[in-house]
């Protein structure tokens, strides 16, 4: 994966901007469902998604899903165990 330089994660970016107008919020809410559908179609469950996850370039707004080590294939069986943080 390409370094990013100028991001950071989304928990910093919104307390930096300490509040996101709706049309921004828009754009970024559309990448992470965008994301969570091409990996739905690739057959994989991220099962940590969360704004710490979440890298944003702040020049273009283009966001980055990190950290899959609770990732896993999709099964067509229910998941049982747990994985992920839990707070």
């Amino acid at each position: 994966m390409e370094r990013l330089s100028g991001a950071q994660d989304l928990f910093d970016y919104i307390t930096v901007k300490r509040r996101l107008d709706e049309g921004e919020a828009r754009v970024l809410l559309s990448q992470i469902i965008d994301t969570v559908i091409q990996l739905d179609n690739a057959g994989v469950v991220h099962r940590d998604i969360k704004d710490e996850n979440i890298v944003v370039d702040v020049d273009t707004q283009q966001l980055r899903l990190v950290d899959f080590g609770s990732a896993t294939r999709v099964t067509q069986r229910p998941f049982t165990d747990f994985d992920g943080t839990t707070t």
